[in-house]
């Protein structure tokens, strides 16, 4: 028999702190004016933390006397008289703590390498104080503990949180609190669902908000600023400047949100607003989707659903503009004389009404016919973008391998058409652009409406990554 008396042992041992007239360490917390004693035991403190087994060696501590002195103002008293009841006794009433205290807490045991506390505080944060953290995800950002090792998975959890929203947290005064290394953490994720052109403005702000917190004195309105300011600024923001991706920013944006700033942009980033909107438009020159969206399709023209989705990636092929219907008509007609014999092709289409966002990919030809044909791939697919712009909320629909004979059709009197109505475009003139899209030959439905009207549609040439901007001679029609 091995009876166990944990419970008075822990008794016993608060005694000696809260009774220490044995006392032989005397630990001088905090910062001044908020300083105070703790009366301690050497053997208790090295037996229960690494961190005070070298501190108070022979070798490093300070004697007074017959005590060690020691000085620890790194840790608020608060925190310290917690975490020294917990060395004593064991015990640590979790459900005392608010998330900020239990932070303070966090922060501190990690440096006093009680990895036992470390790891229980912070399964404590992530299962009962989750939502408060999903709410106030630049309070985890900005404590001490998001640099730790140990904190990692607290970080990342911040970091997904400002991801899946950034229009709200990125509004939230408390995002002009955050230092450097915070900020250039986020602008650095590829997974922030925001437009290049927002997070630019986000940025400046930011900035603006770090000059006026070092006292310096700056007007609302730029167009009254001098050199003084725009060179504080420059200098304010010349590290996370360099992740705001330029190239994503539409030619159109540039003259309102991005020219009062030139005097803090990188060289030659708008000396030549020609070539920028030339760059812009060889990666997507659409009115229906944004650069991100064309990333995901391409993803998806790779067989790359699987990996880790990115908001701010640059397409790996280039989308070559050859219809729109708002711009050469909505005729069948139209579709074929600038689309067959044209490789592979990207249709998309905007829903009137619901603004909903569907499409396919051919990755062979288009070509018409009197009596219509059926042509066979197994590459197919149709697909539906979030039009807010969550690409996890996208879908995409590959052709079954059994009815891959008929993937796509194409007749003379019809736009493009994947499957048995799976997506078909079957206006005959210019008047009409009704479509419809019901599962056949596809693996799953896109859109609810089995008949709908388009508001507009686009086809796009797909050049391959490695010939993207190489003109290539065009695909002739057999004779």
């Amino acid at each position: 028999m091995f009876p166990e008396f944990f419970d008075s042992l822990s008794r016993d041992l608060i005694k000696m702190l809260f009774n220490a007239d044995d006392y032989n360490v005397i630990i001088k917390v905090g910062k001044s004016p908020n300083i105070k004693h703790f009366k301690a035991h050497l053997c208790l403190l090295r037996a229960r933390s690494p961190y005070f087994y070298s501190a108070l060696s022979n070798n490093w501590a300070k004697i007074e006397g017959n005590v060690i002195v020691f000085e620890k103002n790194n840790i608020s008293p608060h925190t310290f008289q917690r975490i020294l009841e917990y060395l004593y006794s064991g015990i640590m009433d979790f459900d005392q703590l608010q998330p900020t205290c239990l932070m303070d807490l966090l922060a501190a045991a990690d440096e006093l390498l009680l990895t036992e506390l470390v790891e229980y505080s912070k399964e404590y944060l992530l299962e009962f104080h989750y939502k408060w953290i999903l709410q106030f995800p630049f309070q985890v950002l900005n404590h001490t503990i998001s640099h730790l090792d140990s904190c990692k998975d607290l970080r990342e959890l911040g970091l997904n949180t400002i991801c899946e929203n950034p229009t709200a947290a990125l509004g939230n005064s408390a995002f002009l609190e955050i230092n450097e290394p915070i900020l250039i953490s986020i602008l650095q994720r590829d997974d922030l669902r925001i437009d290049e052109i927002d997070l630019w403005d986000y940025l400046i702000q930011w900035g603006i908000a770090y000059m006026k917190k070092h006292n310096h004195d700056i007007s609302e309105r730029v167009s009254e600023w001098s050199y003084k300011e725009f060179s504080l600024l420059k200098s304010t923001l010349q590290n996370p400047i360099s992740f705001i991706k330029f190239r994503h920013i539409n030619p159109n944006e540039i003259p309102k949100r991005l020219k009062p700033f030139n005097k803090i942009l990188p060289h030659n980033i708008l000396n030549d607003f020609e070539n920028q909107s030339i760059k812009y438009k060889a990666l997507i020159d659409s009115e229906i989707i944004k650069i991100k969206h064309a990333a995901l399709v391409a993803r998806w023209i790779g067989r790359k659903e699987n990996e880790n989705l990115s908001y701010r990636e640059t397409p790996s092929h280039e989308f070559r503009l050859l219809l729109r219907g708002s711009r050469d008509g909505f005729s069948a007609r139209k579709f074929h004389e600038l689309c067959d014999y044209r490789g592979e092709t990207v249709v998309l289409m905007k829903v009137a009404g619901t603004k909903e966002i569907i499409g396919g990919y051919n990755p062979v030809n288009w070509r018409g016919g009197f009596l219509g044909n059926w042509t066979k791939t197994n590459d197919s697919f149709i697909f539906f973008i979030d039009k807010d712009g969550n690409l996890k909320n996208s879908k995409i629909s590959r052709i079954l391998p059994e009815n891959s004979v008929m993937a796509l059709f194409g007749a003379d009197v019809r736009g493009p058409c994947f499957g048995n109505r799976d997506l078909w475009m079957s206006n005959f003139n210019n008047l009409s652009k009704k479509c419809m899209s019901q599962k056949s030959f596809y693996e799953k439905s896109i859109i609810d409406s089995p008949k709908f009207d388009i508001e507009d549609y686009e086809v796009f040439q797909i050049i391959m990554g490695d010939k993207k901007s190489i003109h290539k001679e065009e695909r002739k029609a057999p004779f």
